[in-house]
């Protein structure tokens, strides 16, 4: 069993920080009733870009 690094847990709270807001990021696109389709695409695109 591994023990549980400070740098491990900054990089795990980082990457939930972006789904999170990449997820409200998504309800603020729907609740605008806009398409949200190109957003989505962005947000693919740069959430594979940083993690």
């Amino acid at each position: 069993m591994r023990s549980t690094s400070p740098r491990g847990c900054v990089r795990g709270f980082g990457g939930g920080f972006l789904l999170a807001a990449s997820v409200y990021d998504l309800l603020v696109a729907h609740g605008l009733h806009t398409t949200v389709w190109p957003t989505v695409t962005v947000l693919l695109v740069g959430l594979a870009a940083v993690l």
